[in-house]
C-alpha cells in the first residue's frame, strides 16, 4: 500500500512538472511573437446598452499591427499590442457590427471597452 501511494505521488508530481514546463515553453514562444515595446491592454468588454460580452472574439487593428482576443466568461480581456491607437471590432451573431477605440502603451493599461453599433 505504501509503495502504491509513493508511486501515485511521484506520478502526480511528474504531471505537474510537465505542465509547468509546457506553460513556460508556451509563455516564451508567445513573448518571442510580441514586439519588444508591446504593452498589455486589459479590461472589461460590454455592448452599449447591454450586458458584458462573454466569450466574444474581438479583432483589433491599427497602424502598429493587428490582433484578435476572446473575452472570458465574465467579459474580461487581455491582449499585448505594440504602442499605438487601435480600432476594436466585434461582429455579433446576427450580423450586427460593433466598434470602439483603444490605445496601447509600453506598460500595462486598463481599458474597459463599451462597443457602440457602427
Amino acid at each position: 500500500m505504501v509503495n502504491g501511494a509513493i508511486h501515485e505521488e511521484h506520478r502526480r508530481r511528474s504531471r505537474a512538472a510537465g505542465a509547468v514546463a509546457t506553460l513556460v515553453a508556451l509563455s516564451l514562444s508567445l513573448l518571442l511573437c510580441v514586439p519588444a515595446q508591446a504593452g498589455m491592454v486589459y479590461g472589461h468588454v460590454s455592448l452599449e446598452g447591454q450586458a458584458s460580452l462573454a466569450r466574444g472574439t474581438i479583432t483589433v487593428e491599427g497602424q502598429s499591427g493587428r490582433g484578435q482576443v476572446t473575452t472570458d466568461d465574465a467579459g474580461d480581456y487581455r491582449v499585448f499590442l505594440a504602442p499605438g491607437r487601435y480600432t476594436a471590432r466585434y461582429n455579433g451573431p446576427a450580423g450586427q457590427q460593433w466598434e470602439a477605440q483603444i490605445e496601447s502603451y509600453p506598460g500595462p493599461l486598463q481599458q474597459d471597452i463599451v462597443f457602440r453599433r457602427r
